[in-house]
């Protein structure tokens, strides 16, 4: 999850193009294509370690839908009074309240929607890896690629358009897929240095191509950024080998990499509380320390990243031993 907050904390940095300097937009432009991997790579663990498993539908409502909803409802309210009252880029609460049946209330609670609707059709795709074979599988990951990823690109990138629609191949359950049919496959170490060199290789195209395409204009094109671009396809594909293989290669279990664990059980909460934090240090005194006058954002980013992973964690850790304030944090 620190990679998330990376990006966040490039961001700002990267849509001040044109009106920054280049060297310190390079270094938002880098951080923020170095991280663009997390989210999918997120979905396709969580396919790898949900789908297969039988899940009935009553169970989906009441072990894991609920687990979602009531952070959703919870952190959108929490983000509405700090948009209003903090952020102020809006007069008032109720339209916000009213608009978040179809709008999350902060730009990363996008997240929490596309998990909801991962999760209604979870049962559905369980049921559907368990009885059909592999070759099955990876054709629907196949037809979800060229759709969701290639086409698109072809669009907006050549005006090459392509007509034909696949009902049921689109969105952010080829992932959940994905993750499945390569979380059951083993790798060797040939797998395991290629994926780091097709990693390298993605993340520099990223960056250059996002280069590329926002030069000649006066706003940033996120193309190569984007979830379903194959930069970001390939970036996610080869993290999720690297980490595999670290995970069967490492020991976690002792000395300071047993930390490592254990920062799973806050991971999901630091997404959630992250950008209070980010606001926080940009509202304050610390905010000048980061400041491109005192500290290149080729270094100040990576350590404002840090310092919000750290104070999230520790927030997390704190409400995850409430009572009732546990719920917002599961």
């Amino acid at each position: 999850m620190f990679m998330v907050v990376l990006v966040h904390c490039a961001t700002d940095y990267v849509f001040a193009y044109p009106n920054i300097a280049m060297d310190q937009w390079w270094a938002g432009n880098f951080y923020d294509a170095l991280g663009r991997w997390c989210v999918p790579n997120f979905l396709m663990i969580s396919g790898y370690l949900l789908l297969g498993r039988p899940l009935s539908v009553s169970d989906l409502f009441k072990k894991r839908l609920i687990k979602i909803l009531i952070p959703t409802i919870g952190w959108s309210l929490i983000f509405i009074f700090w948009k209003v009252y903090v952020d102020q880029w809006e007069p008032s609460i109720w339209p916000l309240v009213k608009n978040v049946l179809y709008q999350p209330s902060y730009y990363h609670l996008w997240f929490m929607y596309t998990l909801i609707g991962l999760y209604l059709v979870l049962p559905l795709f369980s049921a559907f890896v368990r009885s059909e074979n592999e070759e099955t599988i990876f054709y629907l990951i196949i037809i979800w690629f060229l759709f969701t990823c290639l086409f698109p690109i072809l669009d907006t990138s050549f005006d090459l358009k392509v007509g034909l629609e696949v009902p049921g191949a689109s969105g952010y359950i080829g992932f959940f897929l994905l993750g499945y049919l390569m979380g059951k496959r083993e790798f060797s170490n040939i797998d395991f240095y290629l994926a780091a060199l097709v990693f390298v290789i993605s993340v520099g195209l990223a960056a250059y191509l996002t280069f590329h395409q926002t030069q000649p204009v006066d706003y940033v094109v996120e193309t190569f950024y984007g979830n379903f671009s194959p930069t970001v396809m390939f970036m996610s594909v080869s993290s999720f080998v690297l980490i595999k293989g670290i995970s069967s290669r490492v020991d976690f279990s002792t000395g300071w990499l047993s930390y490592g664990p254990k920062l799973g059980v806050v991971t999901f909460g630091i997404y959630l509380i992250h950008p209070l934090w980010i606001g926080a240090v940009a509202y304050t005194p610390v905010k000048s320390i980061f400041e491109p006058e005192i500290m290149h954002p080729w270094l100040s980013i990576p350590l404002r990243a840090i310092l919000v992973f750290t104070l999230s964690a520790l927030s997390v850790w704190i409400m995850q031993k409430t009572p009732l304030v546990n719920k917002l944090v599961p």
